[in-house]
């Protein structure tokens, strides 16, 4: 089964049609100004902890959507990168600067 969460309800219907399942019900909190561009932060049935959760084809899936990035407090997408990066956990070290030194003839 597909994790949704985190896509935009368009990406989710797509990904449901991709997976042959269909789109149940829709639960929206608060006002939306975009539906297509909402954001899913919970589905039901859930995906399971590895996504790995088995569904029949054609099942329902409930998608729970609201305005905003979707993702937990301190996690953003860093510009030009669509990995999420978490603004408080330590950047790691940049990789060692390559010897630029040229020998002299």
């Amino acid at each position: 089964m597909p994790n949704l969460v985190g896509k935009t309800f368009l990406e989710a219907k797509l990904t449901l049609r991709a997976f042959e399942l269909n789109l149940g019900a829709v639960v929206k909190e608060g006002a939306i100004q975009n539906e297509e561009s909402a954001i899913v932060y919970k589905q039901k049935p859930d995906p399971g902890p590895n996504g790995d959760r088995q569904i029949t084809v054609g099942e329902p899936v409930d998608v729970f959507l609201r305005e905003g990035t979707g993702l937990p407090p301190g996690v953003v997408f860093k510009e030009g990168d669509m990995t999420p990066q978490n603004d408080n956990a330590i950047p790691p070290s940049p990789p060692a600067a390559a010897d630029t030194t040229l020998p002299v003839d």
